[in-house]
């Protein structure tokens, strides 16, 4: 028998020994949620101070799936997902709460949950552009899990230690604000993939722009990159901007690439190298981390606190409390 996708239908029960339908031997319709797509009107779905709270992560976040939601809200990944699938199909005056991307696992506020969150007074962001959302836009989705990743250690991390987040900027939030340089007489924006203020028990703030990378850009788009970010460190246009007094920037190799995670990670410090050795600027090397590892698995101590990280010459250092 084909398998029915209409999601509600009436159910028919079966008739027994030929005896014609009565009206006793229909069931009354249900209301199904559907596994795959949504129906064209949200079912009815209840906003208790679980659910509410999930909808505010995703003003932070803007992009979330159900392992990262998981480790925000201390859940398993099944009740994490049952929360995102709950929401996704339910809503309020034809207006669904979440919405899914095309992959069908990361997602985004829709109009009810936009709606909800306004109601309550708080500050909305603007919708994800539609490209953003879009087939053949898989790879950012990819990269920015891996930064909502990221920042998502971050704010474990200061239930784990005494550490605060001074300042904490995501991709979107960076954009928005630009390190604009010049190099070599040529207008050159900088745009880290992220940026948190790390505010140690000792009083100590470590600012740190973080650049994920998925093993896609070459050794010029690389060059290119450490040149801006050496002209922003050298005219200190990063402080008006990140409001931060020093900066750190810290490379994470998540996927390699053609080649593997290592590899990579040792390529990242030769070309870094090159270009402090070319313009004649080692005295940067300390300002300079490159490491790898998956933001899903790792612990936020292991992360920013263990020896993992390489300076450019590939010394082997901490990223926090060195």
């Amino acid at each position: 028998m084909a398998r029915r996708l209409t999601p509600l239908i009436d159910n028919i029960s079966s008739r027994e020994d030929n005896q014609p339908m009565t009206q006793a031997t229909v069931s009354i319709p249900r209301k199904r949620r559907p596994r795959y797509y949504r129906a064209a009107v949200p079912l009815p779905v209840k906003i208790t101070p679980r659910r509410e709270e999930v909808l505010k992560w995703f003003l932070q976040y803007t992009y979330l799936d159900d392992d990262q939601l998981a480790r925000l809200m201390a859940l398993s990944p099944r009740r994490a997902r049952q929360f995102l699938t709950d929401l996704k199909h339910g809503g309020d005056h034809k207006r669904f709460y979440l919405r899914a991307t095309k992959d069908n696992s990361t997602y985004v506020l829709d109009y009810g949950g936009r709606e909800y969150l306004e109601k309550l007074g708080l500050d909305v962001p603007s919708r994800p552009r539609p490209d953003e959302l879009a087939d053949k836009q898989l790879a950012f989705l990819r990269h920015i899990r891996d930064v909502n990743s990221l920042l998502i250690l971050g704010e474990i991390l200061t239930r784990e230690q005494p550490v605060k987040l001074a300042r904490v900027l995501s991709d979107r939030d960076l954009h928005k604000i630009p390190i604009k340089v010049k190099v070599h007489g040529e207008a050159v924006t900088v745009i880290p993939d992220a940026f948190i203020d790390f505010d140690l028990s000792d009083g100590y703030e470590h600012a740190v722009a973080f650049e994920i990378d998925r093993g896609t850009s070459g050794v010029k788009a690389i060059h290119a990159k450490i040149h801006a970010y050496l002209e922003a460190i050298a005219s200190k246009q990063y402080q008006q901007v990140l409001q931060a007094n020093s900066l750190t920037i810290a490379f994470i190799v998540t996927d390699g690439g053609l080649t593997s995670v290592e590899k990579r990670v040792y390529k990242l410090c030769s070309w870094i190298q090159n270009v402090l050795v070319e313009e004649k600027k080692e005295r940067y090397l300390d300002l300079f981390r490159v490491t790898g590892f998956n933001p899903y698995t790792i612990s936020p101590s292991e992360a920013f606190f263990a020896p993992i990280w390489f300076r450019p010459d590939t010394k082997i250092v901490r990223l926090l409390g060195d």
